[in-house]
C-alpha cells in the first residue's frame, strides 16, 4: 500500500516489479489498510508468506477501500496528505487489484467442457486407432492441446474432456499430460460415455454428450459453462469472451468469426443487429440466399469481403440456463443445429466476433493445409508465441533425422521435397 510512513514505496516495488499483490502484515503508521491483521505495533513492513485466502482478503479489502469515497478521502487527508505520488499510486493499485480480481472471479466461476468429437469419418485413417481430439499436428501435439492450453492461458483450470469413439489414446494422453499441484482445484479430466439404468444410450451428439454428463458437473460451483470443439486450431483469449458475456448480461454467448461468400455455404452463419445480439440462424445457405444474411463486421474484414458470420461451436451458457434447455428438451441432441437456433428468439444471445487463425480439422485436405501452413516462418498459428503457449507431453524420444533428401521452400507449392 503506497504510503510515506513506509520506507521508500516498498510495496509498491514489489507490486510493480513481480506483478503481485503485497501482503502487509504491520505498518509503522498506517494500520488496517490492505489487511485486518489486528493493532500490533512496529515500524517498517514485515512481509511474509501469504495464503490463498489471504491474497483474495487483500484484494478485497483494497477495492473496498479505493473504491469508496469516504474512506479513499479520509485516508488522504490524514498519512497521505504530503505523498503527492499517492493519486497515481492509488490508481495503479486499484487498476492492479481490479485485474486480479477479476482474474480469480472469473477462473472460479467458469467450467470448460471439450467435446471429444464423434467417429471422425472424414478424417480417416488418422481416425483409424484414435479420435478426433487425439489426432497429432504440428509433430509434437495433439489436437486437443489446443482448447486445453486456451483454457489454461485464460486462467480456466478446471476442465472436463468428453469421449467416446477410439478413446484409449486421447486418455492416455490427457492422463500423462495435464498434471497440476496437489494444493491445487485445477484439474483436466475425462468424462467418458456411460450407460446408466436411466440412460442406456451412448452419446447422440454434442448436446446430448454434455447432458448426459451434468451429473458429474452438480457438485461444484460454478455460473457458466464454456463448451468447446476439441478439433480446431486457433488462439483465442477466453477472458475476453467471457467479459463481455457478463458485461451484456447475455444468457448465451457463440463465438463467430467473418467469412467470404465462398466459405459462407459451408457453415452455420448467424445474423446479428448493431448490439451484437443474434437475431436468426441458418445452417449451409445456398449462395442465392447469401444476400440477406450480412453482418456488421470491421472495416479490415469488410475489405476482405469476409461478411458473413460463421458459428465457430464455441459457447458460453448460463449455468442455471444450460441445465434447463438440456433437460426440458431431451429429445434435441445438437447445439449447433437444435439447442442455438431454439433459443435464439427466448433467450439474449451474444455474437463474440474473433477474427484470428481459426480452422476446423475435419477432414484430411483441412488436416493438410493446417499442417502446411506451419512450415511458414511465422506460421497464423503462431507456436512461437509466449503469451500464448500450446502446452502439450515432454517426451523423450530421440531427434528427428532427415537421410539423403534436400528440402526447397517454393513461394507458390509450400516444401519441395527431392
Amino acid at each position: 500500500m503506497p504510503s510515506r510512513v513506509e520506507p521508500c514505496g516498498l510495496n509498491q516495488m514489489y507490486a510493480m516489479r513481480y506483478g503481485t499483490v503485497p501482503i502487509v502484515r504491520t505498518t509503522g503508521g498506517l494500520k488496517d489498510t490492505v489487511t485486518d491483521f489486528g493493532d500490533e505495533g512496529g515500524s517498517g513492513i514485515r512481509f511474509y508468506h501469504a495464503t490463498v485466502g489471504d491474497v483474495c482478503h487483500a484484494i478485497s479489502r483494497a477495492l473496498e477501500l479505493f473504491s469508496t469515497k469516504t474512506k479513499f478521502t479520509k485516508i488522504r487527508k490524514t498519512v497521505m496528505q504530503l505523498d503527492h505520488s499517492w493519486d497515481k499510486a492509488a490508481q495503479q493499485y486499484l487498476d492492479l487489484y481490479t485485474s486480479l480480481n477479476k482474474i480469480y472471479v472469473m477462473s472460479n466461476a467458469v467450467i470448460s467442457i471439450i467435446l471429444g468429437g464423434g467417429a471422425g469419418t472424414r478424417l480417416y485413417p488418422l481416425t483409424r486407432s484414435r479420435s478426433k481430439p487425439a489426432v497429432p499436428v504440428a509433430g509434437k501435439y495433439r489436437l486437443v492441446d489446443i482448447p486445453i492450453s486456451n483454457c489454461l492461458n485464460a486462467d480456466l483450470h478446471r476442465i472436463f474432456v468428453l469421449t467416446q469413439f477410439n478413446s484409449a489414446s486421447l486418455n492416455k494422453h490427457i492422463k500423462n499430460t495435464y498434471h497440476f499441484s496437489h494444493f491445487s482445484k485445477a484439474f483436466v479430466d475425462i468424462l467418458a460415455a456411460e450407460q446408466t439404468p436411466d440412460n442406456p444410450t451412448w452419446f447422440q451428439g454434442t448436446a446430448d454428450a454434455v447432458r448426459q454428463t451434468l451429473r458429474h458437473l452438480e457438485n461444484f460451483e460454478f455460473e457458466y459453462v464454456l463448451i468447446l470443439s476439441g478439433d480446431q486450431l486457433y488462439q483465442m483469449d477466453f477472458r475476453e469472451m467471457i467479459q463481455q458475456h457478463i458485461d451484456k448480461g447475455a444468457d448465451i454467448s457463440i463465438a463467430t468469426i467473418p467469412v467470404n461468400a465462398k466459405d459462407a455455404t459451408d457453415f452455420g452463419i448467424l445474423k446479428t443487429n448493431e448490439d451484437n445480439l443474434i437475431t436468426s440462424f441458418i445452417e449451409k445457405p445456398k449462395k442465392e440466399l447469401l444476400p440477406d444474411w450480412t453482418s456488421i463486421v470491421s472495416p479490415e474484414m469488410q475489405r476482405e469481403g469476409r461478411e458473413y458470420l460463421a458459428s465457430m461451436g464455441i459457447y458460453i451458457f448460463n449455468k442455471q440456463l444450460l441445465f434447463d434447455l438440456l433437460s426440458g428438451s431431451p429429445e434435441a441432441t445438437d447445439f449447433g443445429k437444435e439447442i442455438i437456433p431454439n433459443s435464439i428468439d427466448e433467450h439474449k444471445v451474444l455474437s463474440f466476433q474473433y477474427e484470428g487463425y481459426w480452422t476446423d480439422i475435419g477432414n484430411i485436405s483441412s488436416f493438410f493445409e493446417a499442417n502446411l501452413g506451419l512450415t511458414d516462418d511465422i506460421p497464423q498459428f503462431n507456436l512461437f508465441d509466449d503469451h500464448q503457449t500450446i502446452f502439450s507431453r515432454a517426451r523423450m524420444l530421440p531427434p528427428a533425422k532427415i537421410s539423403g533428401t534436400t528440402l526447397e521452400k517454393n513461394s507458390d507449392r509450400g516444401w519441395l521435397h527431392h
